[in-house]
């Protein structure tokens, strides 16, 4: 286990976010950090990322492989609800010590935006 300082960037059609000098915890395959009340946790594998984003309120997971289609689910807490998220990934790149995916999310069947996440690390 190593603490990390992370720098993310999301670009999307209707918003762009940029954050720099994160505290991370890196544990093998596995970064966790906290930012504004929400807790990620994101698992690095050979060919696949998984993404889990969980506050008091919701819980969003996310999982890409290149050029695949992968449902998973984002649930409401204070509503009870599951709602069916489904990630079409156009490019996945995974560096030793950075990511990048773009991908169109789709929220109960209907096209939500598209994306491109960007996440860089270093000890």
């Amino acid at each position: 286990m190593s603490k990390i300082t992370l720098s993310y960037k999301i670009f999307s059609s209707s918003s762009n976010e940029e954050k720099e000098n994160i505290r991370a915890i890196k544990n093998d395959n596995n970064i966790t950090y906290k930012l504004d009340g929400i807790k990620v946790n994101i698992t690095i594998l050979n060919n696949n990322i998984m993404i889990k984003r969980e506050s008091n309120d919701m819980e969003l997971n996310l999982e890409f492989q290149n050029n695949k289609s992968i449902i998973t689910s984002y649930y409401t807490k204070d509503l009870n609800i599951n709602i069916k998220v489904e990630t079409k990934t156009k490019k996945l790149v995974i560096n030793q010590n950075s990511i990048l995916i773009n991908y169109d999310l789709y929220m109960n069947d209907e096209f939500s935006d598209n994306f491109q996440y960007e996440l860089e690390w270093r000890c």
